[in-house]
């Protein structure tokens, strides 16, 4: 079959869509419409006191909605430098916007930010081609190269002490950061600490196999 026998075959096919009675997706769109109506109609019209309690909770939700919104945006203050400045009836964001950096990056030095940009830079770097080459048989050397290089070069990063990198002391590091900070060090320790205790319980000897066992019941059974 020729290219042009096949493209009008492919506008013939699409040309059949658009007409009534012939199948294809107008009629599968409608068919999902229909069990959409029929859905509401069962759980939330199923009986007049259903149908009454939905209408009543969509108002409720609708009014308690428009309300937010007055509140959070149309009748909100976004400039000032102070409490003088914000408007009783909305929302004041003012001290939201003067204090986001003390959000993302705590008391870190304005003049060394960038470093904190750096670092998240590098660990997406590393984590990407773990996440991403699951099949790769690369992937094992970037894992060990987040588990060690990544952490290094991160730390260089945020706490400096070298030439051209400021010493940034952790008591100035906060807000999102830090959370990220955390858990990227959490994760990245629990691997290789959950991979030695699941050898440790398959072990041999007797001391290290119960030290093991021991470990992961203990804190499994932790509330």
């Amino acid at each position: 079959m020729t290219a042009s026998a096949r493209e009008m075959g492919q506008a013939a096919e699409t040309w059949s869509w658009a007409v009534p009675g012939q199948s294809g997706p107008p009629r599968s769109v409608s068919r999902r419409a229909g069990h959409a109506l029929e859905w509401v109609r069962k759980n939330l019209f199923s009986t007049p006191f259903n149908g009454a309690l939905t209408i009543v909770t969509v108002a409720l939700i609708a009014y308690v909605g428009q309300l937010l919104f007055r509140w959070a945006v149309l009748d909100a203050t976004l400039s000032g430098t102070s409490r003088a400045a914000c408007h009783p009836e909305g929302a004041c964001w003012t001290f939201i916007k003067m204090r986001l950096p003390l959000f993302f990056v705590g008391r870190y030095p304005a003049d060394e930010r960038w470093r904190v940009a750096a670092a998240l830079l590098v660990m997406i770097g590393f984590c990407w081609p773990v996440l991403r080459e699951r099949h790769s048989r690369h992937r094992g050397l970037w894992l060990i190269l987040l588990l060690t290089a990544c952490p290094l070069i991160v730390a260089l990063l945020l706490l400096g002490g070298v030439p051209l990198l400021p010493y940034v002391d952790t008591s100035l590091w906060g807000g999102l950061m830090l959370d990220v900070l955390i858990s990227f060090v959490t994760v990245a320790g629990a691997i290789p600490f959950g991979i030695a205790l699941a050898l440790g319980r398959r072990s041999s000897l007797p001391i290290l196999r119960m030290l093991s066992i021991g470990f992961i019941e203990l804190w499994r059974g932790v509330p």
